[in-house]
Formats: structure tokens, sequence, C-alpha cells
């Protein structure tokens, strides 16, 4: 039988993939050897196959590659989140370093903090400098005084340096005597020391809630000292007031005055007079302001 041209074509795919017999692969072969238009057809199949031969090795090498920026990307962001992770532990402890030395504050109870009353005078055996502060009624009457510390303040002011008997407050006196001395308030009828837990109080807006609030602190706090009845009010030429020569270094508006120790507020009522003396609505003197001594304005404080 003649192997025709149409016969050798049919066979040429399979030819041209490699999957004909020997004896069937050597029939096509000996056809090509004569036959152009046979040899045209198989060259033509066999570029038709090589696009599809890259495509494929193409398409593997874009899916390797993706796998691989797959990979790295996820390399990189773990290595991104340690580093953030690492630096917000730093800041962290940094905080929490900056919080633990200069801002937690330790309360010391009464018996630890060296204070003792002698009349009317406060003394101390324990350097209490940046650990005592006082909350005050808003009658300027009755004072709450507490000693917190922080690790840097036990660092700035050692207590072992301070000398014994150290006067801190002399509630008898219209005015501090200077030096170091802590400044009390002329008006002051009552002191106390803070229990724990009282220790970021402070009173309400509300004169009957403050008023309750009072009466809370004193069952609860310890008395230090209370006012005689022989030191409540001196009579004077200017009246039946008691003039306080405890300078107030600054004015602020109508609700506080600064002293060199603290602040405090003004009583609803509080005036100044042409010296400058400060005076409760009940007339008894309770400060000197020294920047509204030669400006005087009765309504400037309300």
């Amino acid at each position: 039988m003649k192997i025709t041209c149409n016969i050798i074509q049919d066979m040429l795919p399979l030819y041209v993939d490699d999957v004909l017999s020997v004896d069937s692969r050597k029939m096509v072969e000996e056809h090509l050897k004569d036959c152009e238009a046979c040899r045209e057809k198989r060259r033509n199949m066999e570029e038709d196959s090589l696009p599809s031969f890259a495509q494929a090795s193409e398409n593997e090498k874009k899916a390797e590659k993706e796998i691989l920026l797959g990979i790295r990307r996820r390399i990189r962001r773990k290595r991104l989140a340690a580093v953030l992770i690492c630096a917000a532990c730093i800041l962290g402890a940094a905080a929490a370093g900056n919080y633990l030395y200069y801002h937690r504050e330790v309360y010391i109870p009464y018996e630890e903090t060296g204070l003792r009353m002698e009349g009317d005078k406060l003394y101390s055996d324990r350097n209490w400098y940046g650990r005592i502060r006082g909350i005050v009624t808003p009658d300027q009457k009755t004072e709450f005084l507490v000693e917190v510390e922080t690790c840097n303040v036990r660092r700035e002011y050692p207590a072992e340096e301070i000398p014994a008997n150290r006067l801190v407050m002399d509630f008898g006196a219209i005015s501090s005597e200077g030096g170091d001395t802590e400044t009390t308030i002329p008006t002051l009828e009552k002191v106390y020391y803070l229990p724990k837990e009282y220790v970021d109080f402070s009173f309400s807006d509300d004169p009957e809630e403050a008023e309750k609030e009072l009466k809370e602190l004193e069952e609860k706090s310890v008395l230090l000292w209370e006012k005689s009845a022989d030191n409540r009010g001196e009579t004077t030429e200017e009246g039946s007031f008691a003039v306080s020569t405890d300078p107030v270094r600054y004015y602020n508006g109508k609700t506080e005055i600064r002293t060199e120790t603290g602040s405090w507020k003004i009583p609803v009522g509080s005036y100044a007079d042409k010296n400058g003396y400060v005076y409760d609505a009940s007339g008894t003197c309770i400060g000197v302001n020294e920047t509204y001594r030669y400006v005087y304005d009765p309504d400037a404080l309300g």
C-alpha cells in the first residue's frame, strides 16, 4: 500500500510529540525525505508547539518569583514587627521607669513622718522637703496634712540630713518666721493628718457636700492641732480682726492666693484694702497681697 501525504500528515502530530512506534517513525521519516510539503507541515507543527512550552516555562518562573516575593514580604513584615515590638518595649520601660522614679508616690504613715506637736508648733525629726502637702477646706479653717515621697524626692532630700527638732510650722503665729519653716494660713482652727485612702482627695464645690466630706475626714484623720480659745482673734486699732504680716506673693484672678509654699482658694466675699491686706467676709485678715499693695481696687476680689 502506498503511503500518501494525508496518512503522513495525520501521523505528524504524533511524530512531533515523539509518541510513534519505531517502525511508524521510520516510515514518516522515509516519506519526509522525498516530500517537501510534508516537511513544511512538520516545521509548522514544531514551531507552533514551541510557544506553548515557552509560555509554560515563563508561567512557572512567574509563579516561583511570586512565591519568593511572598516569602520575602513575610520575612520583612516579621522583622518590622520585631523592631516595633522592641521599640515599644524600650519606650514602655522608659515610661515605666520615669513614672516609678519621678511620679509614683508612696504614702508615709503619720508614725513614720517624724512629725510631732509641741503646743502650737509642729516639729519633725525627718526631712519633710518635697514630701508634705496640705488640703484646706473651702472656709480656710481646717487643713489636712499628708506626706508622700517619690524615689526622686528620697534621693534629693535624704531624711537623715535634717537636724533633729526642726520647726515645720507654727500654727499659733500670724506669720511664718521665715527660713525653711512652712507658711501657715492665719484663719486655721484645726489641723489633721490624712489617712492613706485620702491622699488625692479634694473638696467638692458644693458647700453641703463639702461639709459632709469634712466630717468624714475628721473622723478618719489624726488630729494634730486645734486653735486655743485665747488665740482665736486679736483686736487692733483697725477693727476686731488680726492683721497678718504673712505676704501673699501673687494674686490670681478671684479664687486663688499663691504663697511661697503653696496655694489656697480665697473665701467668697473676700476683699483687699488700700494697703494690700486681704480680708474674708467676716473681716478677718487672711494675708497681705504685696502685688496689690499700691493698687487699691475693692472690686477685684469679688
